[in-house]
């Protein structure tokens, strides 16, 4: 009680003061802009007409996931709120994405018959300074609220990279390029969901995927907070 009363819940988005921890105020949620159709079948991204089967980026090259799919369009909220969970170690938006995503994809998620949920993985260096890998905070409030056990620690990055956002589609897949492993003497997972905060051109999606599928994965998924758009 004294807890609450010294550092009450604060709305993810705005920072006012919430009756709940990882949630948002109503005049947030109004803000939120989710993904809707048509969008494309593939990666997630919302797409310019009915009937369109790929985004440009997916129909013009194949990817080692079976499919992706986001939850929210990447507005000035949703901006704010990544940031927030990256450089402000604000934990709260990454328990409030992730129960948005277990809310709206979780009977999908359960017909997957997953054997396990990995997040992206951080670089060490990037690991220490934040304190936290915000892919895993989201992946593991998705596990909790769909009862799907989380493997924070399977994939593991090689190198450091750097920030995607700096670079172009080619930057973006040279920069990820073996950038991941598995880490030695875990378990086999055949199902697996990967978990990220942001979906653009899904480089760093695809690489993973590619890392998991040649250590043996029969299938891979990803879910993602934020998708961009596909045209």
């Amino acid at each position: 009680m004294l807890r609450k009363l010294l550092f009450p819940a604060r709305c993810c988005g705005c920072g006012i003061i919430v009756k709940e921890e990882g949630s948002v105020c109503q005049r947030c949620r109004k803000q939120l802009r989710f993904i809707r159709e048509p969008i494309c079948i593939r990666c997630g991204k919302t797409v310019a007409e009915q009937g369109q089967t790929f985004c440009y980026d997916c129909g013009k090259r194949e990817h080692y996931f079976v499919q992706n799919r986001g939850l929210f369009e990447y507005s000035d909220l949703m901006k704010k709120m990544i940031y927030a969970l990256k450089y402000q170690h604000n934990r709260d938006a990454g328990i409030f994405l992730g129960k948005e995503l277990a809310g709206g994809y979780g009977g999908y998620l359960r017909a997957l018959k997953l054997d396990g949920i990995v997040p992206v993985p951080l670089a060490e260096k990037r690991l220490r300074e934040r304190g936290y890998n915000q892919a895993a905070v989201i992946a593991e409030e998705i596990g909790r609220q769909c009862g799907i056990p989380v493997y924070p620690n399977y994939l593991q990055r090689s190198r450091s990279t750097r920030p995607q956002k700096e670079l172009n589609d080619i930057g973006r897949k040279n920069n990820v390029k073996n950038a991941f492993h598995i880490r030695k003497n875990e378990v086999q997972l055949n199902q697996i969901l990967l978990v990220d905060d942001i979906y653009t051109t899904g480089a760093t999606l695809d690489e993973a995927a590619r890392c998991l599928r040649m250590a043996g994965a029969e299938a891979v998924y990803g879910l993602t907070a934020c998708i961009g758009r596909g045209f």
